[in-house]
């Protein structure tokens, strides 16, 4: 492309970069515009209009390209020319936050291999299976248990004194 290797010769060619942002606008190559925005931040001389720039530039790797990690390199860059800029500070205020959400989920969460059953990161692999167990019923062989009542009784009645009349009163 033509707008291209006038860049290769002259990088700060503003004509071409321009020129470049529109074509990627209009055909929604977004990855392209945002490296055509950034080169064209670090060409203008007006600092605010640089600023803006960079601002698309993570706001595109954020919302239409869908990398957090860009976008907060992005909004980063925004702050070392602009250490108070509101919008930036807020976008990552945001990416944190998410980021946090994700990983205290993730931290909280896994699956087991051998389980269909989701448990807490933390848990003996058999506690799970333990519970999953008791709640049916079954010891770790997968034998049917008395109910506890049953239990109770039966433990009651095998020679400890008095206990067949504790339940029947």
């Amino acid at each position: 492309m033509a707008y291209d290797q006038a860049l290769q010769a002259d990088e700060h060619c503003l004509k071409a970069i321009e020129a470049l942002e529109r074509l990627h606008r209009r055909t929604q190559a977004w990855e392209r515009l945002a490296d055509v925005l950034a080169r064209k931040s670090q060409v203008v001389s007006d600092g605010e209009l640089a600023v803006k720039l960079r601002l698309q530039v993570g706001e595109l790797w954020e919302v239409r390209l869908g990398d957090n990690e860009r976008a907060v390199q992005a909004y980063k860059e925004v702050l070392t020319v602009d250490p108070q800029n509101l919008p930036a500070l807020k976008a990552l205020e945001q990416l944190y936050e998410k980021a946090a959400g994700w990983t205290r989920t993730s931290r909280s969460w896994s699956i087991s291999s051998r389980s269909p059953h989701p448990r807490l990161i933390g848990e003996s692999p058999g506690a799970h299976g333990a519970g999953v167990r008791a709640a049916a019923g079954k010891d770790r062989r997968g034998h049917q248990q008395p109910a506890a009542g049953a239990r109770h009784r039966s433990q009651q009645s095998q020679g400890v004194p008095g206990a067949g009349t504790a339940l029947s009163q």
